[in-house]
C-alpha cells in the first residue's frame, strides 16, 4: 500500500544488479493498541511482504459498549456488533471488538486476493490460542495490574498474513508488554509463522499530547509527544506502543516506523494511500448490498456513532467539534533503527 519509493531502495536495487521484482519476500509486523487502529499504520505496509497484524488489547474499555451509546447511526451501518456489548469491560464487549477486527481483516485479505484466513463467506476467521509464557524479555501482557493469570495469546495464520491478539488491558498497556508482544511474534518464525527476514515493524499508534509540548523537542533522542497543530490524541496505550518501538531495536532491516504527525522530512517518512485504496477503507457510499464500501465504516462504524461514521481526512487534524480526525490518507512515521533510521542516535 506504500506509494513512496525511497531513494535508498532504488540505489540498493541498482547497485545490486537486480530488479525490484526479484526482491525476496520478507515479514513485517504492524502493532496496533486496539482492534480498530490498524489504519493508522496501513500506508507504510508493503503488499509484497507477509504481514503480521498484532493488536495489544481487546478494546474492552470503549464507551461505545455502554447501552446509552450503543444505538444505530444516522447513516447506514454495515455490521452491528455481535454479540451485543453489555457495557465496558464486559465479556460481550471484548468479543464484539475482536469480531469486528476479524471481520475487517477477513474482508481486507479477500479484497487483496488472498485466502481470508480460511474463513468462508459469512464466517469469521477462527482464532487458535496458546498460553502466554515468560520470555525473559519485556512483561507478559495482563489486562489488569492485579491479574495473576495472563490471558492466552490468540492467533490465526493465512497465506499472506497472520492475526495475533494479546490482552494487555485497554487503558493499561505498557511499553514492556509491547516489547514482549513483538519478541513473541518474532520467535514464531519457523513455527507458527513462515521463516522470513524481518523487513520493518510499524506502530499503528498515532499519539499526540499537546500538553506535553516542550520548547526544544529532540525526536532524535526521545519520542516527541506533543504538537498543537495536529490532532490531539493522548491515549496511553498508543504511547505504550510508540515508546516500545522507539526504545527497542528488534533487528528489522528497515527499522521501526512509528506513526506521528507530519513534521520535517529530515526526521520522518511520508506514506500515502492512493484515493481508491483510501476509499475502500473509509468511504461511506454503499455497495450493491447497501453496506458502506469502506471496511473501516462497515466493521468499525459502531465505534463512531451516533452521528456519522469515521470522518475522512488528508492529515491528522482536530475538527471544529473537538473530535480528533486521525484516520488520515497521508501518514507520517518516525523511523528508529535499521537502514532507514532518521531518529535514533
Amino acid at each position: 500500500m506504500r506509494t513512496v519509493v525511497l531513494l535508498a531502495v532504488v540505489l540498493s536495487t541498482l547497485l545490486g544488479g537486480c530488479s525490484a521484482l526479484d526482491a525476496p519476500r520478507r515479514l513485517q509486523v504492524v502493532v496496533a493498541p486496539h482492534p480498530d487502529d490498524d489504519l493508522l499504520g496501513i500506508a507504510a505496509v508493503d503488499d509484497d511482504d507477509f504481514t503480521v497484524w498484532v493488536v495489544g488489547t481487546q478494546g474492552e474499555s470503549t464507551g461505545y459498549c455502554e447501552p446509552d451509546l450503543l444505538r444505530p447511526s444516522v447513516t447506514s451501518l454495515g455490521e452491528w456488533p455481535v454479540p451485543t456489548p453489555a457495557g465496558r469491560q464486559s465479556a460481550e464487549c471484548r468479543t464484539a471488538r475482536l469480531a469486528s477486527w476479524l471481520g475487517f481483516h477477513r474482508d481486507l485479505s479477500d479484497r487483496q486476493g488472498s485466502d481470508a484466513f480460511g474463513a468462508e463467506t459469512g464466517q469469521l476467521p477462527e482464532l487458535q490460542e496458546v498460553p502466554a509464557q515468560e520470555l525473559g524479555i519485556g512483561a507478559v501482557p495482563r489486562s489488569t495490574d492485579t491479574e495473576e493469570q495472563a490471558s492466552p495469546i490468540l492467533y490465526s495464520v493465512g497465506a499472506d498474513a497472520a492475526l495475533v491478539a494479546f490482552d494487555g488491558g485497554d487503558g493499561n498497556l505498557t511499553a514492556d508488554e509491547v516489547e514482549y508482544m513483538v519478541t513473541w511474534v518474532l520467535a514464531q518464525r519457523g513455527a507458527l509463522l513462515p521463516e522470513l527476514d524481518l523487513s520493518r515493524i510499524i506502530g499503528a499508534s498515532y499519539f499526540n499530547d499537546p500538553s506535553r509540548v516542550v520548547a526544544t523537542p529532540d525526536c532524535r533522542r526521545e519520542l516527541c509527544t506533543g504538537n498543537r497543530a495536529f490532532a490531539d490524541y493522548p491515549h496511553p496505550d498508543h504511547l505504550a506502543v510508540s515508546s516500545a518501538l522507539a526504545q527497542n531495536d528488534f533487528g528489522a532491516l528497515e527499522g521501526n516506523l512509528v506513526a506521528t504527525w507530519p513534521r520535517p522530512m529530515a526526521i520522518t517518512y511520508r506514506h500515502a494511500l492512493d484515493e481508491d485504496t483510501y476509499c475502500s477503507l473509509m468511504c461511506e457510499s454503499p455497495d450493491d448490498t447497501g453496506v458502506p464500501v469502506g471496511l473501516m465504516q462497515s466493521w468499525y462504524g459502531w465505534l463512531a456513532f451516533p452521528g456519522d461514521h469515521w470522518p475522512q481526512t488528508e492529515v491528522p487534524v482536530q475538527a471544529g467539534n473537538g473530535r480528533a480526525l486521525i484516520m488520515s490518507r497521508q501518514q507520517a512515521f518516525l523511523s528508529y533503527y535499521g537502514a532507514w533510521n532518521r531518529v535514533a542516535p
